[in-house]
C-alpha cells in the first residue's frame, strides 16, 4: 500500500436535491458516476468520490436495479463505500485501486443559491473513519489506516480478497 496526496474529492456528509440526467441511472447513481452507466452496468475508471450519502444511495440503486459495478481504475473515498455496499454486484479488474482517507463530517449552517441551485454550506465538525464493512475496515486499519492527510491505496491484488474479479 502507498500513501498518496493529491486532488481527491472529500467525503462530505450533506444532504441535497439531485436531478437525474442519465436515463439509464437513478438520481444518486447519476450524481455519483455521471455518464458511466449503461442499462445493466457502470464502469468506474477514475472516480474521486464525493458526498457519502450520495454514494450510499447510489449503492442502494445498484442493488435495487440489479446493475453491475465494474471497477477498472481508481475508486476513491466515497466511491469505495459504494463498492463495499454493493459488493455482491461489484467486480474489479487488474487496474482497480481503492483510495481511502478519514471522512469529513460537516454540520449544515446555511444554504447559498447560485445559478438557481441551492447548495448547503457546512462547517467541519470532525474527521472520522468511514463506515466500511468490518472485513475491509480491519484490512485498512492493518495496512496504515485512514489518513487525515492524503490517502492510502489498496491495489487490485489486495482488493481481490473482498471483491470478485471481472
Amino acid at each position: 500500500m502507498r500513501k498518496l496526496t493529491g486532488l481527491f474529492a472529500l467525503a462530505v456528509v450533506v444532504a441535497g436535491q439531485f436531478a437525474a440526467s442519465n436515463s439509464f441511472a437513478g438520481a444518486a447513481l447519476d450524481k455519483a458516476l455521471g455518464a458511466h452507466c449503461g442499462r445493466s452496468a457502470c464502469t468506474i475508471t477514475n472516480n474521486p468520490g464525493g458526498e457519502v450519502q450520495v454514494f450510499m444511495r447510489a449503492a442502494q440503486e445498484v442493488l435495487a436495479e440489479g446493475k453491475r459495478l465494474r471497477i477498472a481504475g481508481m475508486c476513491a473515498s466515497a466511491c469505495v463505500l459504494m463498492a463495499d455496499m454493493a459488493r455482491d454486484n461489484t467486480c474489479i479488474t487488474a487496474d482497480a485501486q481503492f483510495a481511502v482517507h478519514k471522512e469529513y463530517v460537516f454540520a449544515i449552517i446555511g444554504r447559498t443559491v447560485a445559478n438557481g441551485q441551492e447548495t448547503p454550506v457546512g462547517r467541519l465538525v470532525r474527521r472520522e473513519d468511514p463506515p466500511q464493512s468490518p472485513d475491509i475496515d480491519r484490512w485498512i486499519k492493518g495496512h496504515g489506516g485512514y489518513p487525515t492527510e492524503g490517502v492510502n491505496v489498496m491495489n487490485a491484488k489486495a482488493a481481490s480478497r473482498f471483491w470478485s474479479t471481472c
